[in-house]
């Protein structure tokens, strides 16, 4: 069975990918690795490349995920990839974390808030149901605190200029924290937030099977 490689969000955690169906593919979850001193996004995307043993993968990666597929795209010829919830470009990065990040802003920000869920947490991944907050909430909860900062560094400056052609782009229309206003998706799901792997993973697998046969 032909591989297909995931790679997930902030968290890292396979669990947000688990409502995902490619019938005919094997899931291969792309292990975490936790980021090295001074180690740049580009030189941490080198590293993740070299667990790809495919010959032109195919590589679907949520949120922070599609950044990290985007340099590993920029590295491993002939790789396919679909992001979800996700951006592809600086221009992608809403001008409110740019100017985080310019100013350092994402620094003074207190990451042990960041992995205690809250009512605001919920509303900005989308999350409704009970199951969902409390998969949402193990999740922030068993991020590393190392890996977090660092990650949320990598986005606010990220400085990717180079379209790479492609790429399928799924977002959903009321994403809050990611705005759809902000990307240029080639798929949109109508009414549903930033966490729609989860939330809403039979109208994302849909897309996949138009996608992917």
């Amino acid at each position: 069975m032909k591989p297909i490689y995931l790679l997930g969000g902030l968290g890292a955690d396979e669990r947000v990918m688990d409502y995902l169906e490619f019938p005919g593919f094997q899931k291969v979850f792309i292990p975490w690795l936790a980021p090295l001193k001074n180690e740049t996004i580009s030189q941490h995307a080198f590293r993740l490349s070299t667990t790809i043993t495919e010959q032109e993968p195919t590589l679907i990666a949520l949120s922070f995920g599609g950044i990290l597929a985007i340099e590993i795209a920029k590295v491993l010829e002939g790789v396919r990839v679909i992001v979800i919830s996700s951006i592809k470009t600086q221009r992608e990065v809403p001008y409110y974390f740019r100017l985080a990040g310019k100013l350092n802003l994402h620094r003074l920000l207190p990451i042990s808030l960041l992995k205690v869920p809250s009512p605001v947490t919920f509303w900005l991944f989308g999350v409704k149901g009970k199951a969902e907050k409390e998969l949402l909430t193990e999740v922030l909860r068993n991020t590393d605190a190392q890996y977090l900062r660092w990650a949320l560094h990598q986005i606010v400056r990220w400085s990717n200029r180079i379209n790479i052609p492609g790429i399928v782009h799924i977002h959903g229309s009321s994403d809050r924290l990611l705005p759809i206003g902000f990307v240029h998706a080639d798929r949109t799901v109508i009414g549903v937030g930033h966490l729609m792997a989860v939330t809403h993973a039979q109208e994302v697998n849909r897309l996949f099977r138009d996608i992917l046969f």
